[in-house]
């Protein structure tokens, strides 16, 4: 699925964009919540804030992005 009308490309989904700034709210409270040394954390945390200015860019790109992120996290907190 398009993340921006071809026509207008300054225009995106809003149901794209909203999933994507839910995925983005829910991230982040695990990496909040989660008990983490400060430097692991920080790490977490400056990769979310890298995939939310990739989202002012490229919808698809910033989803594709926090997919990525969410595996890795799936993979380093078992």
């Amino acid at each position: 699925m398009m993340s921006y009308d071809e026509a207008d490309p300054m225009r995106i989904d809003a149901h794209e964009f909203v999933a994507l700034s839910r995925g983005l709210r829910d991230a982040l409270a695990r990496v909040v919540a989660a008990d983490l040394p400060s430097g692991q954390r920080a790490r977490w945390q400056h990769r979310l804030a890298a995939i939310t200015d990739a989202a002012r860019r490229d919808v698809a790109t910033a989803t594709d992005q926090l997919a990525r992120f969410e595996a890795d996290w799936a993979r380093a907190r078992p």
